[in-house]
């Protein structure tokens, strides 16, 4: 996100200076989080919302009922901020499915209906 800000600066004689400038804004939060998927259930689209407070290795696993891996949504090195992942289950059967994140020593797992 970019903020701008403009200005004037004036003395008693007038206008001293004016002009705008522009800074980049990425908001951080200060614990990790790891946001309902929604929709859900789904179909055939759902999307992830997760936080990082600091830089560090993720895995964004998504498991079948079973407790296979399906797939890594995520996964490697992440800047600290909010990041989205959107996981499409065209390609895969109707059912409950879990999400789980591990960044660090932070775990945290969901379930996931895909509906067709």
């Amino acid at each position: 996100q970019n903020l701008e800000f403009q200005y004037e600066l004036y003395s008693k004689e007038g206008l001293l200076s004016s002009g705008f400038m522009v800074l980049s804004y990425i908001p951080v939060p200060e614990n990790f989080e790891f946001n309902a998927a929604f929709p859900n259930p789904f179909n055939p689209k759902t999307t992830i919302l997760y936080g990082l407070p600091i830089e560090t290795e993720i895995l964004l696993s998504l498991y079948d009922i079973r407790g296979r891996r399906v797939t890594y949504l995520s996964k490697g090195l992440q800047s600290a901020g909010y990041h989205k992942v959107i996981w499409d289950g065209t390609q895969h059967s109707s059912g409950m499915y879990f999400l789980q994140m591990i960044a660090g020593e932070y775990v945290k797992t969901q379930k996931l209906m895909l509906i067709k």
